[in-house]
């Protein structure tokens, strides 16, 4: 597209660098009011994801012909809020899962991957787990639910802020969450990491 107007080449391509970065985060759908993903949350047990759920750009002024609403961002609107009563099993991953998470934001990797459980530790190690993890990329983390249905396995929902580089503009933080799945072995819970 050409344009002769410099405001609008330049909005123009924000939303380009946008959709980009939504795309490259996974994001489900992209809303035209300000660069929103929705989503509703994965039920059947599917891998972990991180899903966009905030503008990942502020937008001043209205595009042409498109009514600007703020985003709504509520981690009950997504069906991700604590529970009223949690088990003592659901207690103790919290509390792991937080721990774990504190560790992955103050860089501390050896540590976080002390948390993955026995039969990950042996097909990964520690080089490999600390070359695929991308320190730097986490600003804060909060465990949203957790979920044991079954004695030996729960579903932690982690509420996560990311800062995200978008061209010029320079990086951007954004709020997300993080399903990920917990066994118990040995007496102890632990995390298992997804492949994708």
């Amino acid at each position: 597209m050409k344009f002769n107007n410099p405001t609008l080449r330049f909005n123009h391509e924000i939303r380009k660098q946008v959709k980009r970065t939504v795309l490259m985060l996974g994001a489900v759908s992209v809303l035209a009011s300000g660069g929103c993903a929705t989503h509703s949350p994965a039920t059947d047990g599917s891998a972990s994801r991180v899903l966009p759920t905030q503008p990942l750009v502020e937008q001043k002024e209205p595009l042409a012909g498109v009514e600007a609403k703020p985003a709504t961002f509520s981690p009950s609107a997504l069906g991700y809020s604590k529970k009223e009563v949690e088990t003592p099993a659901e207690l103790a991953v919290r509390d792991r899962a937080q721990t774990r998470w504190g560790h992955l934001l103050k860089s501390n990797m050896q540590e976080a991957y002390a948390f993955l459980s026995p039969n990950a530790k042996q097909l990964q190690s520690f080089e490999a787990y600390n070359g695929a993890i991308r320190s730097g990329l986490w600003r804060s983390a909060e465990i949203a639910r957790v979920d044991c249905a079954e004695a030996a396995r729960c579903v932690v929902y982690a509420q996560v802020v990311i800062r995200v580089p978008i061209g010029r503009l320079g990086p951007t933080d954004h709020t997300s969450f993080v399903r990920e799945d917990w066994v118990s072995a040995n007496g102890q819970w632990w995390f298992v990491p997804t492949r994708g």
